[in-house]
């Protein structure tokens, strides 16, 4: 298995953006690195990014993605993550909301103190997507209050139709999958 490909998993990506987000370490050299096949598997990517001695490291296969331990080990991570890009993007509660799925009012704000035990797959899937167009945009765009600014300001995109993109992003899932392919296009 290439790097792309073990680096397109969604779990790791969402692992090495909390890590970039908590450790502020520039990830372009290592996604890079791993364009250019030099790394070929996450945690060699791990390892390397981080001097993480070769103990191996943890990575959840797909089909336990399910388990209530898995989403109770990515749920704190996720969530923090999840918050500090709402708060750069200077979100709203609502917009928040919208993101992660509408969970009820009362859950959302146990979410936002990191009381709840566990999340759900497709909040985590969000909450991985949210991260991932995070990522596309610091690396678009180098200037950090454009790249914040961004979901904000009307965009002539035929995706979009003018609206601001998290007016779109915050309509389903689906369209967080669009917004994260699109930007990833342009990354190139």
């Amino acid at each position: 298995m290439s790097g792309i490909q073990v680096a397109r998993e969604r779990e790791p990506y969402l692992v090495l953006l909390a890590l970039q987000w908590y450790l502020n370490v520039d990830l372009v050299q290592i996604w890079t690195m791993v364009s250019q096949n030099r790394l070929y598997t996450m945690t060699t990517v791990l390892q390397r990014a981080f001097d993480i001695d070769e103990r191996p490291l943890e990575v959840t296969p797909p089909e336990h993605r399910h388990d209530l331990a898995t989403r109770r080990r990515l749920t704190g991570p996720g969530l923090r993550a999840f918050f500090n890009v709402a708060r750069e993007w200077d979100l709203s509660n609502e917009e928040q909301q919208a993101l992660l799925g509408w969970p009820a009012r009362a859950t959302f704000f146990k979410m936002k103190k990191s009381d709840v035990p566990a999340v759900s797959v497709d909040q985590l899937e969000r909450i991985s997507l949210v991260l991932g167009i995070y990522k596309a945009l610091h690396i678009l765009f180098p200037d950090e209050a454009l790249a914040n600014q961004w979901v904000k300001i009307h965009n002539r995109n035929p995706l979009f139709a003018g609206k601001r993109p998290i007016q779109y992003m915050t309509g389903s899932i689906d369209n967080l999958y669009q917004v994260r392919r699109l930007l990833d296009g342009r990354r190139g």
